[in-house]
């Protein structure tokens, strides 16, 4: 209201909200300026989260248009969350999710035994397992620390593996993890759909290597 608060009988306040007000789909934060006998008071708050699961708790309860909502995997850890941890916050994110997607691994027993693990927990949603895309193994070290690896000693000592792969003479090629992996794709009690490719900013030469190795697939028929 730009003329000021309209005189009103001491037993009526004046309230300017923001965010709570009539018509708001749900939780958020609101504002809100009360007068009365000529006192002003200011209230504000909001829902806080604490992480992902209660997000999305309270994405469904206000209601969304997404169709799709995916959720992360770690087949070889977090370097700064507990396994207990990410095992509780993936069961508490299932019933909002709709897929899972893997972050990268190179071992795909380890991958295997992760996606075994899944399932024992009773978390059915689809996986899409993570692999790097046509990415040099310089630019794979550069976003090391980006993807959870590097941020602690014991994390790199545990997965000494992923570094090892890259100084292999020739580097890191998607080819070997598609080929490894593949087989994955058509066992219905591991119920992987597909793989995530990331990019990391390399589109054009992933795109490449994705046409190319789909021309393979197609030609090997």
């Amino acid at each position: 209201m730009s003329g000021g608060p309209v005189p009103l009988s001491e037993s009526e306040a004046n309230a300017y909200t923001d965010g709570a007000s009539t018509g708001s789909r749900g939780p958020g934060g609101y504002g809100a300026v009360m007068t009365w006998k000529g006192k002003t008071e200011e209230i504000s708050g909001g829902e806080q989260f604490t992480g992902a699961p209660e997000l999305l708790e309270s994405m469904s309860r206000i209601g969304h248009e997404l169709e799709e909502i995916g959720i992360t995997g770690y087949p070889e850890g977090h370097p700064f969350l507990k396994d207990e941890t990410l095992r509780e916050a993936m069961y508490e994110k299932r019933p909002y999710a709709t897929y899972i997607v893997s972050q990268i691994c190179f071992d795909p027993e380890i991958t295997s035994s992760w996606i075994r693990r899944v399932r024992e927990r009773g978390v059915e949603l689809p996986i899409y397992i993570g692999i790097p895309g046509a990415v040099s193994k310089r630019k794979l070290m550069q976003i090391s620390s980006s993807i959870g690896i590097g941020g602690s000693a014991d994390f790199l000592k545990k997965h000494s593996n992923w570094f090892i792969r890259l100084l292999l003479p020739g580097g890191y090629s998607p080819d070997d993890l598609v080929e490894e992996l593949g087989p994955y794709l058509g066992d219905p009690n591991r119920g992987v759909y597909g793989f995530h490719i990331y990019t990391f900013n390399e589109v054009e030469k992933t795109e490449a290597w994705r046409q190319e190795m789909l021309e393979c697939i197609e030609a090997d028929g």
